[in-house]
């Protein structure tokens, strides 16, 4: 798998900022009731899919499921305080739940969007609660541009070309640029 992007500990930072500033006006979607597994397998399965796609040139196609995703972000990747990560994508957003341990316990849920530009993947918040509470646009887009800086930063060789959103998981189309 790419560079593990470890900024989430920095949205935890800004969060804390929270109470100074104008809401989001839209709350971010209900977790769906299907439960996400975590699993050792399901977070090799995505490591070994994005390696074997980075390995040769040409198109690829990447499925990652929400199984997949929760999971490499729950096993493989070191994201501070951020305890038991939950993946779901529902009606082409991606919806991230978690809960926080730093300064007490702390429910995170999140909105996000997904996209490409100039073939690098980008993110962005629709929405996000802390405990039930807005989290600020500044604070957001101060963490969307820092996510996607890293991303832009990994320089990956490939070019996402185009997201396909499918139940319970999305495929990443693209290339491998030489």
């Amino acid at each position: 798998m790419p560079k593990k992007i470890e900024l989430f500990a920095l949205f935890f930072a800004l969060c804390t900022l929270a109470s100074c500033a104008r809401p989001i006006s839209s709350p971010p979607l209900a977790p769906p009731t299907r439960p996400v597994i975590v699993s050792l397998e399901a977070a090799q399965r995505l490591e070994t899919r994005f390696s074997e796609a980075l390995s040769r040139d040409g198109p690829f196609q990447i499925p990652v499921s929400e199984e997949e995703l929760t999971s490499y972000l729950a096993i493989e990747t070191d994201i501070g305080p951020l305890r038991d990560p939950r993946v779901w994508f529902v009606q082409q957003r991606i919806l991230f739940t978690a809960r926080i341990d730093a300064l007490g316990q702390h429910a995170l849920c999140a909105t996000l969007t997904l996209g490409s530009k100039d073939g690098k993947l980008q993110i962005a918040f629709e929405s996000a609660e802390l405990n039930g509470k807005s989290v600020p646009r500044f604070v957001l887009a101060s963490l969307k541009k820092a996510i996607n800086d890293a991303l832009t930063d990994a320089h990956l060789p490939m070019r996402i070309e185009r997201i396909i959103w499918e139940e319970e998981q999305l495929i990443l189309e693209g290339m491998v640029e030489p």
